[in-house]
């Protein structure tokens, strides 16, 4: 059962994301959260969940490195990792050609 203080601070984290700025309509409205607020709001509930990095369309050169760097771990073993398109629009990520298989070369 969730209690009051993890309310409270689900509340917080999305007064902060839910803003006419990012949401692009009423925040007063109900809004579309992308895949990555969803995974903050399991985190702060300390529900599981599959691991994951993003990489913003605007990354710097040393975002870029840490996230090449953060991708390879999370392929581990398999040697692969699925890349997907994110975003309040994109609804089915499949149907626009949204997710991707990269396998990586077995060392």
């Amino acid at each position: 059962m969730v209690d009051v203080g993890e309310w409270a601070r689900i509340d917080a984290y999305l007064d902060g994301i839910v803003t006419t700025e990012n949401v692009g309509q009423d925040p007063s409205g109900p809004c579309r959260l992308n895949e990555f607020e969803v995974y903050e709001i399991c985190d702060l509930l300390g529900l599981g969940r599959c691991p994951a990095t993003y990489l913003p369309l605007d990354a710097d050169e040393p975002s870029l490195t840490n996230w090449s760097a953060a991708g390879a771990t999370l392929a581990g073993t398999s040697n692969r990792v699925v890349l997907k398109a994110v975003g309040r629009d994109i609804l089915h990520k499949t149907e626009i050609g949204g997710v991707r298989i990269v396998e990586f070369p077995e060392n």
